[in-house]
């Protein structure tokens, strides 16, 4: 079996009776989903539907989604959905998913796909869930095709996304014009540190709440470089390494710095390969320093942009550092937070 197509309210599931349990259902074609659930018009039933205790599987090549719904008043509970464009909900909300996992979603897809379609300002709730090895999105809140309203209403709760190499755990797209409120995640994990970033939202376009118990991220690592007057002729270190989370807007970071040649180049120094550049200039704490020569005054740095200024305070002004300031032992290290653009 490739496919299951249901349709309006010609389909048992459409019109509220029992469901099926204990589904397994898997397909070696790329061309093939699991379940369609759609209305053939407007007027068509699209409430109290249950899907309970299932095992969908398609390839992770496959072109077709796993489940494709416009449900509302509807629960998905306990199951597991495997490969192809992942599930997607199309409906008005008020569908709960509750320990379902999503699993190999391929490339450019989610393991599920949230768009409303209708207008609505019922909420989806998805709870328990986990997002696991996605090729390039867990969760994808979409809100492009929104017809009209503000609200858009997703909880998120309770979650785990482990998606190795990923772009995005949690993606949240656009409308042209609205901007949406009504999003929560609320203690929810982000495993892998392979993940360029957790969760990806325009500020302006989406007011997301990370709610008091928030979620948990985890550090991930960036390789800071040195440049003076922008280049790094036979610089080597000793130590290179940096660490950072990010959190909504928000870079939070620490480095260290130690060389063993501070080359032959010439000029101010600017340390480099921030993860994310800064919205604004920002003073960071300067701790350990050792190895630098001729300093009058206390070091100080700022990030501007994608970089970090490091320059010395005196009496009437500062002056940024230049390569006379260090030498083949220099050991430097930074810490702070900044928020992004």
């Amino acid at each position: 079996m490739t496919s299951i197509d249901v349709a309006g309210d010609k389909s048992d599931i459409a019109k509220g009776m029992r469901p099926k349990r204990h589904a397994a259902v898997q397909t070696g074609n790329n061309a093939g989903g699991i379940l369609r659930s759609r209305k053939i018009v407007s007027t068509d039933p699209n409430w109290i539907n249950t899907l309970v205790n299932f095992d969908f599987a398609v390839p992770t090549t496959g072109t077709q989604y796993v489940w494709d719904i416009s449900w509302s008043d509807s629960q998905i509970q306990v199951g597991n959905a495997d490969g192809g464009k992942g599930c997607i909900c199309r409906g008005e909300g008020n569908v709960s998913i509750i320990g379902v996992q999503f699993n190999r979603a391929g490339s450019t897809f989610s393991g599920l796909t949230l768009r409303k379609e209708y207008e609505s300002t019922s909420p989806f709730m998805i709870i328990g869930c986990v997002f696991d090895a996605c090729t390039t999105y867990g969760l994808t809140i979409d809100g492009s095709a929104s017809p009209s309203g503000t609200v858009y209403a997703v909880n998120i709760s309770g979650c785990n996304f482990r998606n190795p190499g990923g772009t995005n755990d949690i993606i949240f797209i656009d409308h042209a014009s609205t901007v949406f409120s009504g999003v929560t995640i609320n203690n929810t994990t982000f495993a892998d540190s392979s993940v360029a970033t957790n969760v990806s939202f325009t500020a302006a376009k989406w007011n997301v709440n990370f709610s008091a118990a928030g979620w948990t991220p985890i550090a991930k690592t960036f390789t800071p470089t040195i440049t003076f007057g922008g280049a790094a002729v036979g610089v080597t270190y000793g130590i290179q390494t940096g660490r950072y989370i990010l959190k909504d807007n928000l870079v939070i970071f620490d480095l260290i710095l130690v060389l063993t040649n501070k080359g032959s180049s010439t000029g101010s120094v600017v340390i480099n390969g921030l993860p994310k550049a800064a919205a604004t200039l920002t003073g960071l704490k300067v701790g350990s320093l050792s190895g630098f020569t001729g300093l009058t005054g206390a070091v100080a740095a700022e990030v501007s942009g994608g970089g970090i200024i490091v320059y010395q305070q005196g009496a009437t002004g500062t002056a940024n550092l230049t390569d006379a300031s260090f030498t083949n032992t220099t050991n430097i290290r930074l810490s702070g937070a900044y928020l992004v653009s």
